[in-house]
């Protein structure tokens, strides 16, 4: 009977413990996930006004992917201001022309994980691309979600209206984290 109590205690734990980061999107087996991040861990807390959060995905990265498409972007929210997921061109390492927009507000939910479907999936040529989500934020918030760090270089931009500047977070404010933006790549 010990035993059997025993036994059912792992079980037990080992089921509550399966919470994986990632439980809230469909992953088909052709489609590659491209990200930076490790487990969401918080997210900063910013003033109001208008943000982009960006990852940086570059040629070496996107070369393989030639003739894919981006199918969708799984995100981590904290709270949900209005948000657009923008996809920029590149030039010389910096975001450049504006090449998809969508309104993505009533796709993300608070506190977790959010699959965002592209209405129309953007097809990959095998040059770099930038991914961002724009949130315009009406007061102090805690909008998108990051990891612990250490901090990838391509994945922690962030564009404040207020300067103008897309600039990595470590170099605006110190703290070396990753912005939990992936980017769903397939057929």
């Amino acid at each position: 009977m010990k035993v059997q109590y025993l036994l059912l205690a792992v079980a037990s734990l080992f089921l509550l413990s399966c919470g994986d980061d990632d439980d809230c999107c469909v992953l088909l087996p052709e489609d590659t996930i491209l990200n930076y991040d490790g487990d969401n861990f918080t997210a900063p807390t910013l003033p109001r006004g208008s943000f982009r959060f960006a990852i940086r995905l570059p040629l070496t990265t996107l070369s393989r992917f030639d003739g894919q498409s981006i199918k969708s972007v799984n995100v981590y929210m904290y709270e949900v201001p209005y948000t657009e997921l923008h996809i920029y061109s590149d030039a010389a390492g910096e975001p450049d022309r504006l090449l998809y927009s969508e309104d993505v507000t009533t796709q993300l939910s608070p506190n977790g994980w959010s699959e965002v479907t592209l209405s129309d999936p953007y097809p990959v040529d095998g040059s770099s691309l930038w991914v961002a989500m724009d949130v315009s934020i009406g007061a102090f918030m805690q909008s998108i979600g990051c990891d612990q760090g250490p901090a990838n270089p391509n994945g922690d931009w962030l564009y404040d209206a207020a300067d103008g500047e897309f600039i990595r977070f470590t170099d605006r404010v110190g703290d070396s984290v990753n912005w939990n933006i992936r980017v769903v790549v397939g057929e």
